[in-house]
């Protein structure tokens, strides 16, 4: 009878293993649909916080049925195997996962990272400043983000590490960087960064030093529009964002230049964006942007068909399928979108013409205040990484100083809406 009750014990604790791994996966992807709002999210945490109690609960059998599971674990179960020993605060158990851990598999690094966020005991500061001290160049991207929020000083090592760091790691010891209460002593390693020719790293030095108030920076931007619209937005002078419209007029807009039109919310910008509402990369971008300027409620009910091949449809299907109708097997879930019919856009704003004006700046058809962009923070309706742009340039334009990440947990979002909510009671208001 014990055997049978530690087999049955064993096979719980795997189930829970596997469903919290399953629903942090879901969460990682959802993070990056547009479908999907943020609060939404909150029922994966719960179930994540279920599977989690139930593994705590086990106690030492469940450690031990995560310890046999380690060197196989993809990076879903890592992160509830990570978030287990935080929990237990078992020091055993990170040892462990170290000697197992794949250093350069950047979704395994991203997930043993979130564990940290949502549980690092606090009691570890000490031991996770020392690895920065110790110079283990491999956990750098790991703990980074947890250095911010623990307040960790390690200045001189972080800078070591931004000098040492393999370059696709840069930007996850970058974004939190302008967090950390010695920043500044990091600020000369963002200089040649800031140069990198990967677009991406520079862009995220950039960012980082612009939030450290190094101005300056926005000189690559201003040179290089197509490649840095949403910073030059977000913290440039406003007329400067014709630089991207210039771009746009051009063709050569990218969906992060036509967001940026969107969040510049000139309506001189409005005629481009239609332009592009058809092209089969970039229209739902336009789209996008459109509503970010005009806030029409232009949205559609449409079958999401997934990924479908003409190898798995029969002859007399192929002709539809070219046409983009489906068979009814096929044809999805539905889902809510904005419409990409440029007649469509057309006829709403002829018709709605009169509400804007040359020269007035526009977000979700009303002028452009701290107020209304502390509002697409809370709509469940603004995609994720809207929501990022717009925090930003309420940080870097108006001088918001409250940490808020799109990415956390729901319960830790609304703590920082709800401060930033009272910050614009206070004085965010007084901001146009």
């Amino acid at each position: 009878m014990a055997l049978n009750d530690k087999l049955f014990h064993r096979e719980l604790y795997v189930e829970h293993l596997e469903e919290g791994a399953f629903q942090y996966a879901t969460r990682i992807a959802w993070l990056t649909d547009e479908e999907v709002g943020w609060q939404d999210l909150e029922r994966l945490e719960y179930a994540i916080e279920a599977h989690l109690d139930g593994l705590v609960v086990g106690g030492e059998e469940a450690l031990n049925v995560c310890l046999e599971m380690l060197p196989d674990a993809e990076f879903d179960l890592l992160f509830i195997i990570a978030l287990l020993f935080c929990r237990l605060r078992s020091s055993s158990g990170l040892a462990a996962l170290w000697q197992n851990f794949d250093f350069d598999d950047e979704q395994k690094v991203r997930a043993v990272s979130d564990a940290f966020l949502w549980e690092c005991p606090t009691k570890w500061r000490l031991h996770i400043s020392k690895v920065f001290e110790s110079g283990k160049i491999g956990l750098f991207p790991v703990l980074a983000p947890i250095l911010a929020r623990l307040q960790i000083s390690v200045g001189p090592a972080y800078l070591r590490g931004l000098r040492q760091i393999k370059a696709n790691f840069l930007p996850a010891m970058l974004a939190p960087l302008p967090l950390l209460p010695d920043a500044m002593e990091v600020l000369p390693g963002l200089q040649q960064l800031i140069g990198d020719p990967d677009h991406y790293i520079a862009g995220a030095a950039i960012l980082a030093s612009l939030r450290l108030g190094q101005r300056s920076v926005l000189a690559r931007c201003r040179a290089e529009p197509q490649f840095f619209p949403l910073h030059l937005v977000v913290a440039g002078e406003l007329d400067e964002a014709r630089r991207i419209l210039v771009v746009a007029e051009t063709g050569n807009a990218n969906a992060d230049c036509l967001f940026a039109l969107g969040l510049w919310g000139n309506p001189g910008a409005v005629p481009v964006l239609l332009r592009y509402l058809p092209h089969e990369t970039y229209g739902a971008a336009a789209a996008q942007a459109l509503h970010l300027i005009t806030g029409a409620p232009l949205f559609e009910t449409v079958r999401d068909p997934g990924q479908v091949t003409e190898d798995e449809l029969f002859e007399h299907e192929l002709e539809d399928f070219r046409q983009g109708r489906l068979p009814a097997m096929f044809a999805g879930d539905e889902i809510e979108k904005l419409s990409q019919d440029p007649a469509r856009w057309q006829e709403w704003l002829t018709n709605n013409a009169a509400h804007f004006q040359a020269g007035q700046r526009y977000r979700l058809g009303e002028p452009a205040t701290p107020a209304v962009m502390v509002q697409q923070l809370i709509d469940n309706r603004t995609p994720n990484h809207i929501r990022q742009w717009v925090y930003l340039e309420l940080v870097l334009r108006y001088g918001l100083g409250i940490h808020f990440d799109p990415h956390d947990q729901v319960a830790r979002q609304r703590q920082s809406l709800q401060a930033i909510y009272q910050w614009l009671n206070s004085s965010g208001a007084s901001h146009h």
